[in-house]
């Protein structure tokens, strides 16, 4: 047999519950979705102004047609409903620019390669041939960049016994020469610095005049030696300093109107 305490709270759990029942129902008055999901959602004001921010590189979400039609019956027949602006989204950001990218500089452009400059000699000039390509240069506007320097040219190469002192040791000498077999010489007696001495031969190249004193030795000479004999006129080599691709081709063009002339680099200084 319960108890009647027992009895009692029974009842009055039975009853809690019944109340709880009817209250979520709405037998009692009051709506028990008031200020739940999802009817505060459809009691928003301008529900369907809202717009959803799409994450960064993505299109925002275009609202839904059932959801703008509820906005309009909300506001009412022929009434338009309220507009709330439209935030745009914010660019994806980028990868950061260079000072040298936000100041507008191409990067190709922002160390160009000069034109290498050089120094050229050509040469070597007689009086008349400097005159004319003076006159040249300043037509071209290379004046300024023009130097000269005067060069004694080696006329020859001679194959010589040097000065013997005297015109008697010279003519032993020569005697001495024919016992051996050298006929083709002869003595200097002018006044120079080779008075005295004894010429075995003069050549325009210096792999004549060692062929010349390669015999001479195959016969017994002993004291020949070779020196080169410089001309008797000085003549003019020009020098063009910094010369770009613009001025070498412009130097190109009168080039031709000079052929004995030879192209060579400038000696370092």
């Amino acid at each position: 047999m319960m108890s009647s305490t027992l009895k009692f709270g029974l009842g009055l759990l039975v009853l809690a519950n019944c109340s709880l029942y009817a209250y979520n129902a709405g037998y009692l008055g009051a709506d028990s979705t008031v200020g739940r999901e999802p009817a505060r959602v459809a009691n928003q004001l301008n529900a369907p102004s809202i717009r959803l921010l799409a994450p960064p590189g993505q299109p925002a979400a275009a609202p839904e047609a059932g959801k703008s039609e509820a906005g309009k019956s909300e506001a009412g027949d022929g009434a338009p409903a309220a507009t709330v602006p439209t935030v745009p989204l914010a660019p994806a950001p980028g990868p950061q620019q260079t000072p040298a990218a936000a100041m507008g500089i191409a990067a190709s452009g922002v160390a160009a390669t000069a034109a290498p400059q050089q120094c050229i000699e050509i040469g070597n000039f007689d009086v008349a041939d400097a005159r004319r390509f003076d006159q040249q240069l300043a037509a071209l506007a290379l004046a300024g960049r023009a130097s000269h320097r005067r060069v004694q040219e080696i006329e020859r190469y001679i194959v010589y016994i040097p000065p013997l002192g005297d015109k008697e040791t010279a003519e032993r000498k020569a005697g001495e020469l024919r016992r051996l077999g050298v006929n083709d010489f002869y003595v200097f007696n002018e006044n120079s610095e080779l008075r005295w001495g004894i010429s075995l031969g003069a050549f325009k190249t210096p792999e004549a005049a060692r062929t010349q004193l390669a015999g001479l030795v195959q016969k017994g000479v002993r004291t020949a030696r070779i020196a080169p004999q410089p001309a008797s006129v000085r003549k003019t080599a020009y020098q063009l300093h910094g010369l770009d691709a613009a001025a070498q081709a412009a130097l190109a063009k009168i080039r031709p109107a000079f052929p004995r002339q030879q192209d060579r680099a400038c000696a370092p200084a």
